[in-house]
């Protein structure tokens, strides 16, 4: 191979290494902005009625509660769990971790995911969110 070749094939490879580069810190900064969104929880969402079956400590009432929020829509369950993951209630905030994970292919659920593993007060749902992304759970913020 020619040494124009070379340099011309070593601009080209460097020039798709900088645009992957910009395309991963777009979308970061993307996720960056809807993990710190405001969450805005609708009025029709059955919040309140999940959050009472969780505060129960019977296995029933936490099945129930897992089989309302599969019934609902992707993008209502979306909803439904960032509101969840903002819960004093630390049982509740597990249950969202757990089916957020089940929905990490959605941005906001990444995003929802990383904000907990860094910022919950509670290591339980530090760790189970880092696990969900799938870093380690004693990794430190």
């Amino acid at each position: 191979m020619k040494r124009g070749a070379k340099i011309g094939l070593s601009v080209f490879f460097l020039a798709a290494a900088a645009a992957g580069y910009g395309v991963y810190w777009w979308y970061e900064s993307d996720l960056d902005r809807q993990a710190h969104e405001e969450t805005r929880v609708r009025p029709d969402l059955p919040v309140d009625e999940v959050r009472g079956l969780l505060s129960n400590q019977n296995l029933r009432d936490k099945l129930k509660a897992q089989h309302i929020i599969e019934r609902l829509a992707e993008s209502d369950r979306v909803d439904l769990l960032k509101a969840m993951s903002d819960e004093p209630n630390l049982v509740v905030r597990l249950f969202a971790v757990t089916n957020m994970a089940k929905l990490k292919a959605n941005p906001a659920m990444r995003a929802g995911l990383a904000r907990l593993a860094e910022s919950d007060p509670a290591r339980e749902v530090r760790d189970a969110a880092r696990d969900a992304l799938g870093d380690p759970p004693g990794k430190a913020p």
